[in-house]
């Protein structure tokens, strides 16, 4: 009966309940054990089931804010990569009635070297010829079949004798023998006044080398060109916003310890690869996300906790695929030559590109507080001003990130420049 089951379940000291449960048979054959037993496991079950609703929740949460999190950034990074594109377009559109005036400098470059070697031809290449022109881009000359060799004095002998000669052209001024790693005239040519505005410096800058053989500077460009940016789309307006950040600060010239132009194309296109190998060619980056990992990569100690090596440096470097990777290398790298910079060149894998870059920290410095500015810049723009309808940019958006990116801004002057475009929500940027 239940009066006996009951009676049967009592424990030996006469208490019932949980202690008596415990000392029952493990069958828990009584029928106040198993009601007891039911009751306990009811009352867990019910206090595991509201800790698990309680965590499901949680997670619930956690997701729920990291895909807000993710869209706020998505739509950070659409904004600046609108910004820039928009911004590398109307710089590219404003220099071209400059390029008659490249043409101009070198023909009239090419008829004065002559006098000295006739057999000679003078070729543009840098920036200028791989259409990544920015206002403050030199003009690249090259003279082919100078044979400097045979010159007295060699290399710097013979452009001392060209500068010499230059001294008394009309369409140049101030030419100056620069000694360097590889010497080179630096110099100017003066503009008509409508044009004078558009060169950061109201001049178009001229830098004049000799070929001797072992130049590598057409190379290169045909290499940027042809190869890197055809297969990179976000390439160009990366690096043209790249050139302006680093030229704000004095910071993209190899002869003052900046970086070179082609290694700002290299550094940024080992960005782009690396992510294109590690997401696919259909999900590579877009510019704004690009420029972030830009900022991002080159701006942190390389002596990070995930660096192989104490004496780690920042470098490009080549992979197994011909890929470029951004990487560290340890200090005593060969390649390295005492520099603080490893930039790999493609088409001479000994050629440390960043070799020049010995002013590389400031750099850091600079992208550092380029990120800092830009995460501030593009969370202020998405607070104050609206996407247009078309997917663009606002001129709240534009501003901003011309003032974190340190991009120049001006409104043409009367008369002078009528005919430039203007760049983002109204905003002509220089």
């Amino acid at each position: 009966s239940d009066d006996a089951d009951s009676d049967a379940g009592e424990g030996a000291d006469g208490t019932g309940g949980i202690t008596g449960l415990l000392g029952a048979s493990p069958r828990l054959g009584t029928g106040l054990a198993r009601r007891q037993w039911a009751a306990f496991a009811s009352g867990v079950g019910l206090r595991l089931s509201e800790e698990e609703m309680e965590e499901r929740a949680r997670r619930r949460r956690l997701a729920s804010d990291a895909a807000r999190g993710a869209s706020a950034r998505a739509e950070r990074l659409g904004r600046i990569s609108a910004g820039v594109e928009a911004w590398a377009t109307a710089t590219q559109e404003s220099l071209s009635p400059l390029h008659a005036w490249v043409a101009r400098s070198r023909a009239a470059l090419q008829v004065a070297a002559a006098r000295i070697w006739p057999d000679c031809t003078v070729e543009v290449y840098g920036s200028w010829a791989a259409g990544l022109q920015a206002h403050h881009s030199d003009v690249d000359l090259l003279v082919r079949g100078a044979e400097p060799g045979s010159c007295a004095g060699g290399m710097v002998g013979a452009l001392r004798e060209l500068a010499a000669l230059l001294e008394g052209e009309e369409w140049i001024s101030q030419p100056t023998l620069v000694s360097a790693r590889v010497p080179l005239i630096k110099a100017f040519a003066p503009l008509p006044p409508h044009l004078a505005p558009l060169p950061r410096s109201g001049r178009l800058a001229l830098d004049i080398s000799l070929d001797d053989g072992g130049h590598a500077g057409a190379s290169s460009t045909a290499f940027t060109k042809d190869v890197l940016l055809p297969s990179l789309p976000a390439l160009r307006p990366l690096v043209l916003v790249l050139k302006s950040l680093l030229a704000s600060r004095g910071l993209s010239d190899g002869y003052t310890g900046g970086l070179t132009g082609y290694a700002i194309v290299l550094m940024a296109a080992a960005v782009l690869q690396h992510h294109e190998a590690s997401l696919g060619r259909e999900r590579s980056l877009g510019v704004g996300a690009a420029l972030a990992c830009f900022l991002e990569t080159y701006s942190r100690d390389p002596r990070h906790a995930h660096a192989p090596h104490r004496h780690a440096v920042h470098a490009v470097t080549l992979d197994a695929g011909a890929r470029l990777q951004p990487t560290v290398v340890c200090r005593s790298d060969p390649l390295l030559g005492g520099a603080p910079l490893l930039v790999q060149d493609p088409l001479d894998v000994e050629n440390n590109v960043g070799a020049s870059a010995f002013n590389f920290p400031s750099v850091q410095r600079l992208l550092r507080e380029a990120l800092e500015r830009l995460d501030t810049a593009s969370c202020c723009a998405a607070g104050e001003a609206d996407a247009r309808a078309d997917g663009g940019t606002s001129g709240a958006d534009a501003i901003a990130l011309a003032e974190a990116l340190s991009l120049d801004r001006h409104e043409p002057q009367e008369g002078a420049m009528s005919d430039c475009p203007r760049g983002v929500g109204g905003v002509v940027f220089r």
